[in-house]
């Protein structure tokens, strides 16, 4: 810390660069703001424990704004060469002019016939040579260098400095402050209060450093050796003292009231992140979307346009590792690594990066979708190729740019037994190459991978094929992976959020309660009831096994389970699901059944978002080379461009995004249920009501809602206080005659109040 600081204050006097002061105050019940001309923001969590994590966060942000504000600058061999404009020329004739324009501007204009040149020359000299460590410091454009003069007369009495370092770029003094607060944080373990307590034992020390700067820039103008130097140095060296300190003053403020905070800022015990089943949504936000196949620059201006407006709290990206690069270029090739770079058709790492901190600025989490069950698998040729340019020969299992060779993978057999779980986890899924993830080599190359991903600031992942892996290797991988970064505004030291694909009907060797103690696990017998209920060829009052409370011995616990109605496996026929998979191909009943999906209880809901497709490897919008995937585009009517179905775009499903946020907290009660209908409250905040049948039923129910008049949400919205779509009374005990047309869903719930 006092290295970092010391760094900042030595760069802003030498290159002129300024550094706003910081303001720092209350904001909000228990929040707090950081405020300067570059970086003026206030956090008012609802979790003390994000109070926390946001403030090395701010921190971080300031570095990252003022790195990208400064200039590649040219080097010069002198630190101190701002100073030489102050100095005059030993030419007898002429003039200099020199108009810099960092944050001040500047205007010297000398005649030659100045008796004090010589001195002044000499004296700044002298105070380059009296500053160990400084050399290579950039210079500030547009001040001309004076040469040296031989025989400088010494000053007696300047102290030296010790301790300044050497670095060759003003931008790499932010780099610094960055690399040092990470350090601190590795250091500080999980206790932010042990953290920013380091950094105010440090403080001392900074404010010593300074005043010897000051200290000596007075001795040397009160030197013998100034008396002929022009008042304009002396004032320019207290100016730049003045305002370095001054800068430094409101730094040093700002970080002791942190630290001075912290003691009171209370960690949350309840937060239970032990099973790695806390998805960390920000508050008012939840539901994961699944944008397959779309590109981080997508993504990201997605996150800012849709996604974080309406109420998600997460994305799931398609695998973002190089794979296989298939000859037409099929949605499956994603599912073939190559090695572990971050490049694909997506994008690269650093469009990988700056999707997740604008996507975290939007109030959405990023998890990724993770392969490392298997290889890329041989094709017609070899070698084969991935997206970053690799080259691999699946059949001599050889993927030298991990490296990986035969000795980390299974022998070789095919899967044909699925009551044998050996068989299941030691053999090739359709020919693909079977990773040994007991083999100490292939988890530190699993682990590198997923470490880093969290370092970029990803909230978990969507482990892939996991029913083909056993439990006690992913179990070492997991226990090994870094905490969730708490840079972006994660809990301090908390695990990241798991979830783990793994298909289970019933009646095989491979169960899925083998793998909740480590994470989430995929719940693909939702996606079978709520597809049959509102394909009509299951009664409706079964969609109470898919609530809380009567989910006990159905499904798996409502904490570890993963919900949803579709994925891109059995969307397109594959996995589990067959017939009874709903997608969006039958629109009135898909949308019944995400309606559902999102107004239950139960579990954590994932929504799909499609590109429509007409055979089943048919991979995502593509120029007409199969090459650049398209953008999905922002159409006035708020759907997508190019082939994309954007199913998490539909006006009902962003309205039950947020009907789902509204009524987080509010029990599942007053089931009411026939054959053919199926309705309930959330508390006294909303009701749902569903028909699966092909005819209109009219009933009442009861709302449990307020007396008034409510907009269904799922025909329209409140619009300037009126009703765009259907219009329910709803009497003074909370009941409403409602007239359901076939395969059709109404919402209700207090926002849509009139």
């Amino acid at each position: 810390m006092k290295r970092f600081l010391v760094i900042l204050c030595s760069t802003l006097v030498v290159t002129n660069a300024q550094l706003p002061s910081f303001g720092f105050g209350p904001s909000g019940f228990g929040g707090f703001s950081l405020s300067n001309p570059l970086f003026n923001a206030s956090f008012t969590p609802a979790n003390p424990v994000d109070r926390i994590s946001n403030i090395a966060s701010r921190f971080r942000d300031v570095a990252n704004t003022v790195q990208q504000s400064l200039p590649r600058l040219p080097q010069l061999p002198n630190p101190l060469t701002a100073f030489s404009r102050f100095a005059r020329p030993s030419s007898s004739s002429g003039s200099t002019n020199s108009n810099t324009n960092t944050n001040e501007n500047h205007n010297s204009n000398t005649n030659g016939n100045d008796n004090g040149s010589g001195a002044g020359r000499n004296a700044i000299n002298e105070v380059l040579n009296r500053i160990p460590g400084l050399s290579g410091l950039p210079r500030v454009p547009g001040i001309p260098q004076i040469p040296r003069v031989p025989e400088i007369p010494k000053i007696p009495g300047i102290p030296s400095i010790p301790g300044l370092p050497n670095f060759g770029n003003a931008s790499d003094v932010f780099n610094s402050i960055v690399n040092s607060l990470s350090n601190m944080t590795k250091q500080g373990g999980n206790d932010p209060g042990q953290i920013f307590n380091q950094v105010n034992r440090y403080l001392p020390d900074v404010s010593r450093v300074i005043n010897d700067i000051a200290n000596f820039t007075r001795s040397a103008a009160n030197s013998g050796v100034w008396k002929n130097i022009s008042n304009d140095i002396k004032n320019e060296i207290q100016h730049r003292i003045n305002s370095m300190t001054e800068r430094v003053s409101n730094i040093t403020s700002a970080m002791k009231s942190i630290a001075q905070s912290l003691p009171n800022l209370i960690r949350d015990q309840s937060l239970n992140t032990t099973l790695r089943n806390q998805p960390f949504f920000f508050p008012g936000h939840s539901g994961i979307v699944h944008l397959f196949e779309w590109r981080f620059d997508d993504i990201a201006e997605e996150c800012e346009k849709v996604l974080g407006p309406n109420g998600y709290g997460g994305v799931q990206v398609s695998p973002i590792n190089e794979y296989l690069i298939s000859p037409s270029r099929s949605w499956w090739e994603r599912y073939q690594p190559v090695s572990f770079e971050i490049k694909s058709r997506s994008g690269n790492e650093k469009q990988f990066s700056d999707m997740v901190k604008r996507c975290m600025k939007a109030g959405v989490r990023v998890y990724v979708d993770v392969v490392v069950n298997h290889m890329a698998a041989p094709g017609a040729s070899s070698p084969l190729y991935g997206t970053a340019g690799s080259t691999c020969d699946p059949l001599a299992r050889d993927y030298p740019s991990v490296p990986f060779n035969r000795s980390h993978f299974h022998a070789d057999c095919q899967i044909n037994n699925y009551n044998n779980a050996t068989n299941v986890r030691n053999c090739e899924l359709v020919s693909l190459p079977d990773l040994d993830q007991s083999n100490s080599f292939v988890r530190e190359q699993i682990i590198g991978y997923l470490n880093h991903l969290l370092d970029l600031g990803v909230a978990g992942f969507r482990m892939d094929a996991c029913k083909h892996m056993r439990p006690e290797d992913l179990k070492v991988i997991y226990d090994r992976l870094n905490a969730v970064n708490p840079m972006f505004l994660f809990p301090p030291g908390a695990r990241p959020f798991i979830y783990q694909e793994v298909i289970d009907l019933g009646g095989e060797a491979v169960s899925a309660s083998e793998y909740t103690d480590l994470g989430v696990v995929t719940e693909f017998n939702w996606c079978i009831v709520v597809g049959g209920v509102f394909r009509g060829t299951v009664d409706a009052n079964a969609l109470e096994i898919l609530t809380k409370n009567g989910s006990s011995g159905a499904l798996l616990p409502s904490s570890q389970a993963l919900v949803f109605v579709d994925n891109h496996d059995n969307q397109r026929g594959h996995g589990a699901g067959g017939d009874s998979i709903l997608n969006y191909k039958t629109k009135p009943q898909y949308i019944q059944a995400v309606a559902f999906t999102l107004a239950t209880d139960y579990g954590i809901a994932r929504v799909m978002s499609s590109y429509d497709f007409s055979n089943s490897d048919q991979g995502p919008p593509q120029d007409s080379d199969v090459q650049i995937i398209l953008s999905p585009g922002f159409p006035a009517n708020g759907s997508c461009n190019n082939g994309w179905v954007c199913e998490h775009r539909w006006p009902e499903i962003k309205r039950m995004i947020q009907f789902k946020n509204f009524v987080a907290d509010s029990p599942l009660d007053h089931i009411q249920s026939t054959k053919y209908t199926f309705a309930f409250c959330r508390g006294e905040k909303g009701f749902i009501v569903f028909n699966n049948s092909e005819d209109t039923i009219t009933q009442v129910y009861h709302t449990c809602l307020p007396q008034g008049q409510y907009c269904d949400i799922i025909s329209g919205e409140v619009s300037q206080g009126t009703c765009t779509g259907t219009t329910i009374k709803v009497d003074a005990n909370g009941d409403a005659e409602i007239t359901l047309t076939k395969n059709s869903v109404v919402a209700l719930y207090v926002p849509s109040k009139l």
